[in-house]
């Protein structure tokens, strides 16, 4: 039974427009259950799953997310990207400064080693 995964949250979003990366950090923790409960569903068939996943995504102007890909995953699970992917595009985040668009690349990464 696993007891502890650690999802690293740490990074810093890369992100272009009118939002601080804070802002971006607040609501990915926020959410941070989801993106776990994600991970720690392959880690049933891949006990060893490390990596990285960034997910690329758009906030508009009224602070819903569109267009989310996963820009790259260093895990080897499909799976894994598409269900942070299928998660980030529920959340809502403040509305941008001016009513623009940001455009952000997340980075999670994830080591169930680290206990």
């Amino acid at each position: 039974m696993l007891t502890l995964v650690a999802m690293l949250l740490g990074a810093e979003p890369v992100l272009t427009g009118p939002m601080d990366p804070s802002q971006i950090s607040r609501v990915v923790a926020a959410h941070r259950g989801e993106v776990r409960a994600c991970y720690e569903r392959e880690l049933k068939s891949a006990p060893d799953l490390r990596g990285k996943v960034t997910v690329h995504f758009e906030i508009q102007a009224t602070g819903k997310v569109t267009g989310v890909s996963v820009g790259s995953n260093t895990t080897g699970s499909d799976p894994l990207g598409n269900c942070i992917k299928d998660q980030v595009v529920k959340w809502v985040f403040p509305k941008p400064r001016g009513g623009g668009i940001v455009i952000v690349n997340y980075p999670f990464t994830f080591d169930s080693s680290l206990r």
